[in-house]
């Protein structure tokens, strides 16, 4: 003989916990949902462009000033992650601009940990940005303004302006002087801080929910 247990309302003890599972479930992919959406946006708002946006070039990667309408976290299967393959595929040097020139980063793909211990050469989940401190701009480049004047590579002068093709500026002399990178780029860390505050999202709806779900009395 099998033994049920029941509540006064009728329903079993197991029903009753699966719907209250049920409930917190739903919930949950809920969560996961407005988390995707929040480090989405957290991410899109905390990159800035250092310089005004101009055409592209050949040879320059460049979206135009559109690289945020790249970054995308969704919820995918339990997870929420990061589109780094639309990344790479429409703006792939996002990278430069997360983690700066001179560092290397490890990327950490939809939930899985990376091997332990110092990353194998050529290992496919660390990004290294080479230094640029010192490397000489092609000769065919010049500082100008955004309409395209000639401005001299003097420290202080080039601050809001942007590199472009000698034969497209004006006032460029016979002899320009060469143009060498003086600072490293600074990694502004917006796909980090979007994870940090869809995760922060996550966490207060899911314990929220589970609250709601399971306490006593809730049916």
């Amino acid at each position: 003989m099998t033994a049920t247990v029941r509540r006064r309302n009728g329903d079993t003890l197991g029903a009753a916990f699966a719907k209250r599972t049920k409930v917190f479930e739903d919930a949950e992919l809920a969560a996961r949902r407005v988390a995707a959406r929040t480090a989405t946006t957290t991410s899109r708002r905390s990159f800035k462009h250092t310089r005004d946006i101009i055409a592209p070039r050949a040879g320059r990667s460049s979206t135009g000033g559109r690289l945020t309408s790249f970054i995308e976290w969704r919820a995918d299967g339990g997870d929420v992650v990061l589109d780094v393959n639309k990344l790479d595929s429409g703006a792939r040097h996002w990278i430069i601009q997360e983690i700066g020139t001179g560092k290397r980063a490890a990327i950490k793909s939809g939930g899985d940990p990376n091997p332990v211990g110092r990353p194998r050469t050529g290992a496919n989940y660390v990004r290294t940005i080479k230094s640029q401190r010192g490397r000489r701009i092609s000769g065919g480049l010049v500082w100008a303004s955004p309409s395209g004047k000639y401005t001299p590579p003097i420290s202080g002068r080039t601050a809001n302006q942007q590199l472009h093709l000698a034969s497209t500026v004006t006032g460029v002399p016979f002899r320009a002087p060469a143009i060498r990178i003086q600072r490293e780029i600074k990694g502004q860390h917006f796909i980090q801080k979007g994870a940090q505050e869809g995760f922060r999202q996550y966490k207060s709806s899911t314990l929220a929910a589970a609250r709601k779900a399971f306490r006593k009395g809730s049916r």
